[in-house]
């Protein structure tokens, strides 16, 4: 499908277990978990079809994938993640990524806020559904491959381009932007499954 679609995303969610109920699945128990849970994983996925880029003309993003992690243990306060993600656009040959130090309040807040570093942005990500996660860009986002915020004509977001809605799919999808060798080749190995 990676292949298909062309496009990388990175966005790591690191572990659930812990204080969730048993009947919770992956996303619920990324969200509700006791930040001391052990790592955990997620790749969340969208392709656009030409009906519904048709019917949003606004909308310049054709494909996200998007891989997180949750970093085990709270600093400040806070549950800390890394997220990032790589999206193509209309008319784009490229890939385009942004990424941010992310965190959520521990035991308050259910939406992980993301920060790009030297004032490139942000977006929130928060569950939607057992199976999908919402990613919204707040404050703009600095692509990756962008010079002094010049962006390529074809390639950028677009008054459209600020909620998307994210799916789970297989953790292997993400393999080849996961940038952690250890979790690489823990999921190449069987040994990390979430």
């Amino acid at each position: 499908m990676l292949s298909r679609i062309g496009i990388l995303a990175y966005v790591p969610l690191l572990a659930f277990a812990g204080t969730a109920s048993a009947g919770q699945n992956a996303l619920e128990k990324l969200f509700a978990q006791h930040p001391d849970a052990p790592a955990a994983n997620l790749c969340m996925i969208r392709h656009y079809d030409k009906a519904h880029l048709a019917a949003h003309p606004n909308q310049n993003v054709t494909d996200m994938l998007v891989y997180i992690g949750k970093r085990q243990g709270e600093q400040d306060g806070y549950v800390n993640y890394n997220i990032n993600a790589q999206v193509r656009f209309r008319d784009s040959k490229k890939n385009w990524s942004f990424a941010g130090g992310c965190g959520r309040e521990a035991g308050k807040s259910t939406s992980i806020g993301c920060g790009i570093d030297c004032d490139g942005g942000g977006y929130d990500v928060r569950l939607k559904d057992d199976k999908s996660v919402e990613l919204t860009i707040t404050s703009g986002v600095r692509l990756d491959g962008e010079e002094d915020g010049q962006k390529v004509e074809t390639a950028g977001f677009k008054s459209d381009d600020t909620t998307f809605v994210l799916h789970q799919t297989t953790l292997d999808t993400c393999l080849p932007v996961i940038y952690d060798e250890g979790i690489k080749a823990g999921i190449a190995r069987g040994a990390v499954t979430q």
